[in-house]
């Protein structure tokens, strides 16, 4: 029995949204806190690629339909499986991302290649990778696919894939202040980076703070 089979005045997509905002957040495959979006369809357990589910083709479906949800932001976030964060959380989110000591830290891990792209993200808001590989000052697009892993790894930036022109699909990267609205930055700056760890951290996402944020390690007992 699935758990998003539809009712006469819902659709499983509708299904997958409601429990989205119960949950704040949903992954798209097992490694949550709960089950996952196609375990809650297939009403199974679903290991590996979704392509290979008999439910596949209905888990893209509503997957697909989440995503262009207004309520919903699609990244890699939980155990670096893709994840849907409903709205509410958003300002949580934003607040981690964009904390200056964070940011700092992990800037001074990337490669030269990822503090590049970075850089060309928050100078333009946006940037699409097969766009910038067709510029002489920049490498070729699997080069850039790389470094956008390490920054989305970071939660450096927000990564989804979009169709081109050409009706292939592409890496679009938006820095945060481009990637979520004012209204969620605006809560942003009113919650402290514990608070913003900790509501995360409830939802089933906790992710790996900076130095300044981890909790001291106890004393070690003497012998």
């Amino acid at each position: 029995m699935t758990l998003l089979s539809g009712t006469p005045v819902s659709s499983p997509s509708d299904d997958a949204l409601r429990l989205v905002r119960e949950r704040g957040l949903l992954t798209l495959t097992a490694g949550g806190a709960g089950p996952s979006l196609a375990e809650a369809i297939a009403g199974e357990s679903v290991r590996g690629a979704c392509s290979g589910a008999p439910a596949g083709e209905r888990i893209f479906e509503i997957a697909t339909a989440l995503e262009a949800s207004p309520e919903v932001l699609a990244l890699k976030l939980v155990g670096g499986k893709m994840t849907f964060l409903h709205r509410a959380l958003w300002p949580a989110l934003v607040r981690i991302a964009r904390d200056p000591d964070r940011v700092a830290e992990v800037l001074g891990r990337l490669s030269p290649g990822a503090a590049r792209l970075h850089a060309e993200v928050e100078r333009l808001g946006e940037v699409r990778l097969d766009e910038l590989a067709r510029e002489p000052a920049w490498p070729p697009e699997r080069d850039l696919a790389r470094a956008a892993k390490e920054l989305e790894a970071a939660l450096l930036v927000h990564s989804a894939s979009v169709h081109t022109e050409r009706g292939r699909l592409a890496i679009a990267l938006r820095s945060w202040a481009r990637a979520v609205p004012d209204s969620a930055r605006r809560e942003a700056a009113h919650l402290s980076l514990m608070a913003a760890y900790e509501a995360m951290s409830a939802h089933g996402a906790a992710l790996p703070s900076s130095r300044r944020e981890r909790p001291a390690r106890p004393p070690t007992r003497a012998r």
